[in-house]
């Protein structure tokens, strides 16, 4: 029940309340793998460096491909070197927090 909450929350935009969902979860049910990842996800999205670089994603699901496609495309033409340095930037976001979430959960040991 508490994973669909924190879906929900998470649909909505509610990256707090997903994460906090979430955390509940992993505590009922602490040996479950999909649990514990969902739980790391929630984690990375309510990262604020991650939510940031992640703005553009809520407006591009609203968009058609074509649309999208017609954006890059411009977008590449006119700034091609802030093209590249945006979506350098957003991997290292993606990543970035991934690392911090894996070093606040389990330490700087691998998993």
């Amino acid at each position: 029940m508490l994973l669909h909450l924190a879906w929900a929350a998470r649909t909505r935009g509610d990256f707090k309340l997903d994460e906090t969902y979430m955390k509940s979860a992993v505590r009922l049910n602490p040996d479950d793998k999909q649990f514990q990842d969902e739980y790391l996800e929630a984690l990375q999205r309510a990262h604020p460096m991650y939510r940031i670089f992640a703005v553009p994603d809520k407006y591009l699901r609203a968009m058609t491909p074509w649309q999208i496609l017609f954006c890059w495309v411009a977008l590449w033409t006119i700034f091609k070197p802030l093209v590249l340095l945006f979506i350098l930037l957003y991997v290292v976001s993606k990543w970035g927090t991934k690392a911090l979430v894996h070093v606040r959960i389990f330490g700087w040991r691998r998993r």
